[in-house]
């Protein structure tokens, strides 16, 4: 009787050649706004996060005081002072839901080299990646809209349709002097950076001036801090670089819970909602969670024709999202978008 049938059978081993099939993309926007958010004297306060996190169902509001473009400084003294009343209103908070979900039915990793774990975190895992690139997207498009369309003084640069435009041969002075060009519409704080990888391109090229080499280009990276995403996009022609400069605590970010969440509910019949703190997103984020007994004999074709009825897990995920913006009434914002092409200059 010959034993080679047996010694020739499939030999697997583990190895993570599917470690490529969910990769962590870069999510610069949305950290910029997470940043902001973190920060000590960020324009999220304490009072504002709490009664937004727990706003489901209502309208979130923020009163503010309106731009006034009448100020005017007479050269003579009056008897009489004139009234100048200030005018208010309310911001709306706009909010976007962000919902998903999986199922995992345990027994169908009975005698499975994937096992129930391995399986949960790959779907987890990939929809949390979907969602950070949403996320990252939303807000690209809020510092998109909310970019400054006045430049008081764009020093050597143009500056139009709300853009600051680059040559690429003027990028190593164009760093540095992103402190001057915030400066003159009055933003004087340090600056928070987001672009795309043409962006990390140059700065990786500047990096590459030392202390002991021809040309030192430290100061350009001083009271800046640079995050990269891939989900920026440059509209010229001959592309090279874009993204945005932000003053400091001048964005920031909300996010709120379904009402069941924040109880921690749980029905008779096995419901139950709560809340976990999930460290990529920076917040935490409302959980649901059931169980049936299901026919789930075509879950995996012939691997689980026996599984007629079998138990399986429902899991869902969801929060509220918002992006706000402490923009001013004169248009001269504290988001100064900006685009590099490849043509030559000074």
């Amino acid at each position: 009787m010959s034993l080679v049938l047996s010694r020739i059978q499939n030999i697997r081993a583990i190895a993570p050649l599917d470690k490529n099939n969910l990769k962590p993309s870069r999510y610069g926007a949305f950290d910029l706004f997470l940043r902001q958010t973190q920060n000590a004297n960020s324009i999220v306060t304490p009072e504002l996060k709490d009664k937004a996190f727990a706003s489901i169902g209502s309208t979130v509001q923020v009163p503010k005081i309106d731009y006034d473009s009448s100020v005017s400084i007479s050269n003579t003294r009056s008897l009489t002072i004139a009234d100048d009343e200030s005018t208010s209103s309310m911001y709306d908070v706009s909010w976007t839901t962000y919902s998903w979900g999986f199922t995992m039915p345990p027994s169908l990793y009975m005698n499975n080299e994937i096992s129930y774990q391995r399986d949960f975190e790959n779907k987890f895992m990939k929809y949390l990646y979907a969602v950070l690139s949403s996320l990252d997207s939303a807000a690209i498009t809020a510092l998109g809209t909310g970019k400054t369309s006045s430049l008081t003084n764009p020093l050597t640069y143009t500056f139009s349709s709300s853009y600051l435009n680059v040559l690429n041969g003027a990028f190593t002075r164009f760093i540095g002097d992103l402190e001057p060009l915030m400066a003159s519409n009055d933003y004087y704080s340090p600056i928070d950076v987001v672009g795309d990888v043409g962006l990390q391109s140059e700065m990786l090229n500047i990096a590459q001036y030392g202390t002991y080499n021809q040309m030192n280009r430290a100061l350009q990276f001083s009271g800046k801090n640079f995050m990269f995403s891939n989900r920026i996009t440059n509209a010229l022609e001959d592309p090279a670089f874009a993204g945005f400069a932000v003053a400091e605590n001048s964005v920031g970010l909300l996010t709120r819970l379904e009402r069941s969440c924040l109880l921690f509910e749980k029905t008779s019949d096995g419901h139950e909602w709560g809340r976990a703190f999930i460290a990529p997103l920076g917040f935490d984020i409302g959980t649901y969670y059931y169980e049936a007994a299901v026919d789930g004999s075509s879950l995996a074709g012939a691997a689980s024709a026996d599984m007629t009825r079998v138990k399986k897990e429902f899991y869902g995920f969801s929060f509220d999202f918002a992006l706000i913006s402490a923009l001013a009434g004169d248009g001269k914002n504290p988001i100064l978008a900006f685009q590099g092409s490849t043509g030559t200059g000074a």
